[in-house]
């Protein structure tokens, strides 16, 4: 259920992550230096767009730690199974 709601949430990140480029690059090229208050929205949404893909990352990566974790801990419980059995 994790995995299903981390899949959830990273393709609802990755459209938000789009629809944030496209509007970084509509801005971009409608952005004219003599209206301050566009290249503010633009830098703002910049600014966003790469907080966004460090939240993207940060997720991944989470989840992969989450996925290699779970294995850890069963050859964890593996080895101190083995190490009791064999002190008895």
């Amino acid at each position: 259920l994790q995995v299903e709601d981390a899949r959830r949430n990273q393709a609802q990140i990755h459209r938000h992550h789009d629809q944030r480029l496209v509007e970084t690059q509509d801005q971009r090229w409608t952005a004219d230096e003599s209206k301050p208050e566009l290249q503010e929205e633009l830098q703002r949404l910049q600014k966003a767009l790469a907080e966004l893909h460090l939240e993207v990352e940060r997720r991944k990566l989470t989840g992969k730690l989450q996925h290699s974790e779970a294995p850890l801990a069963k050859a964890e419980t593996k080895l101190k199974d083995r190490h009791t059995k064999a002190m008895a």
